[in-house]
């Protein structure tokens, strides 16, 4: 997992100045969050797998649209 991230903010950072990298940045770090987050509730038992990853989904549409901040 950690060396798909590192690609992706390699990518992120070989972009142009004209994108807003910053942004890009957080929305991995946000979603990096909400993994970890969901991960910790499945191993304690309060999520099944596939709760956990609707909600990580359903966050990450909320999170992209600007509808919540974390």
């Amino acid at each position: 997992m950690n060396a798909i991230k590192n690609e992706l903010i390699k990518k992120i950072n070989s972009y142009p100045d004209s994108y807003n990298k910053k942004e890009m940045l957080d929305r991995l770090v946000m979603d990096t969050k909400l993994e970890e987050s969901m991960k910790e509730y499945q191993e304690n038992g309060a999520l099944s797998h596939d709760e956990a990853r609707r909600m990580i989904e359903k966050r990450q549409t909320a999170l992209r649209s600007g509808k919540i901040l974390l």
